[in-house]
């Protein structure tokens, strides 16, 4: 009897280990096909964005679907570059966000519809504002030259402005592209120009501006505001109001190098080329309040309008801060603060 119980346990666990090894379980994937995201950052518990929407804080692993997203990250007043990530089944991506202060830079491009290189220039910029800078990291200004040709209509539109920019950083061709007033990258070249934005988005500005909007009231656009300058410490400063059309396009290209959509150009400044001044011995409150009637100039459509107001040394031409202004609007605030490089 005992020989014949053992002999039934020996035969059970033989069949147990039989079973192991011929028919294993299946495996379910607890993902469901998708890809593992890991986002950390510099600092603590920072807003993660994944296209546009808000999904948590860093640190964070979250599990998504296959394909392409864009991720940034802000806290308060900080925010990182977006980010690309093409998200692969059953694989994990991490990705290490640095945050810093969201400042803008002013790029100003001089351009002229007969210039053959503006055309590769011009795309390069719109790609980086629509790609790399979606928050208004970068402002680009579009000024028009005289040449190569001296019909540029851009040109002839707002021709005091025009050569007072050109007389400013005294540009001799087209293309010509200046970041922040001081830094002249190759305007063909996207690494040049991404160089020169990333070596000015390092550095905290030591101003800001906060506005509220501007208006439209009939046929003028109307900009009144206040400033507060306590012992700004800044010698040759001045403040403008660029006035810009968001787009301006033709049927038929008004030169000769076949562009016909044009981007961020520039029609007024205000309260004039020579801007508001504003040195040691303008301290406290300073109030303006500017009227420009754009009736007068072609291609202005106001709900195409766009805003820009920048602080620049008008000796060693650095811009200190720049920033979009959005409509509708009804004044402006500036204040100082401790520069810190």
């Amino acid at each position: 009897m005992n020989n014949v119980l053992r002999g039934l346990l020996f035969l059970s666990i033989l069949l147990m280990l039989v079973s192991c090894k011929t028919n294993p379980p299946d495996i379910v994937n607890p993902n469901n096909n998708k890809g593992t995201l890991s986002v950390e950052s510099d600092v603590v518990r920072p807003d993660v964005y994944l296209n546009n929407k808000f999904v948590g804080y860093a640190n964070l692993t979250i599990q998504l679907n296959p394909g392409n997203y864009n991720i940034y990250l802000k806290k308060d007043t900080l925010f990182s570059d977006t980010q690309s990530v093409n998200i692969i089944a059953d694989s994990t991506i991490k990705l290490f966000f640095v945050l810093r202060q969201k400042e803008s830079v002013l790029l100003e491009d001089f351009a002229n519809v007969s210039c053959d290189p503006c055309v590769e220039s011009s795309r390069i910029l719109d790609e980086l504002k629509s790609t790399r800078y979606q928050n208004d990291e970068l402002i680009v200004i579009r000024y028009a030259t005289n040449f190569p040709s001296p019909n540029d209509p851009f040109y002839l539109n707002a021709q005091e402005m025009n050569d007072a920019r050109i007389g400013y950083y005294n540009v001799l061709f087209a293309p010509t592209t200046i970041v922040d007033g001081i830094e002249k990258p190759i305007s063909t070249d996207s690494t040049s120009i991404i160089e020169s934005i990333e070596n000015r988005l390092t550095l905290k500005a030591p101003f800001s501006i906060v506005a509220s909007s501007t208006r439209i009231e009939g046929d003028s656009i109307h900009i009144s505001g206040s400033g507060e300058f306590p012992e700004l410490g800044y010698d040759n400063l001045r403040f403008f109001i660029v006035l810009m059309q968001k787009e301006v396009s033709f049927q038929n290209p008004p030169g000769s190098n076949g562009q016909t959509v044009f981007h961020d150009v520039a029609f007024a400044v205000l309260p004039n080329t020579d801007g508001l001044s504003l040195n040691k011995s303008r301290s406290g409150e300073e109030e303006f309040d500017f009227n420009y009637y754009y009736k007068n100039v072609n291609f202005v459509l106001p709900n195409n309008l766009e805003v820009v107001a920048f602080f620049q040394d008008s000796v060693t031409k650095e811009i200190y801060y720049a920033k979009k202004i959005y409509l509708p609007c009804s004044q402006i605030s500036v204040h100082k603060e401790k520069p810190v490089y």
